[in-house]
């Protein structure tokens, strides 16, 4: 029971959520090609997508996403901060 209560507000209303994006990758590429110059941002496309999650979260944040209800292939995406 207590797992249906906590999936069910992991909604936009949240105040983790980020956006719908395609995947947790996607986003995770995007955050960090932000401090990227521009013409380093293909070296992400070479990166472990595991190696590169665990160095953006760096034991500090958390992201996870869920299945958008209404667009196949997309994600809703979450960030915490880990306590």
């Amino acid at each position: 029971m207590r797992r249906r209560r906590l999936r069910g507000r992991w909604t936009p209303a949240h105040p983790a959520y980020r956006g719908t994006w395609a995947s947790e990758r996607e986003y995770i590429n995007e955050q960090i090609a932000e401090h990227l110059p521009p013409f380093l941002t293909w070296l992400l496309g070479c990166c472990d997508s595991r190696q590169l999650q665990d160095g953006y979260e760096a034991g500090k944040l958390r992201v996870w996403s869920r299945p958008h209800p209404r667009q196949e292939g997309r994600v809703w995406i979450f960030e915490l901060p880990r306590p």
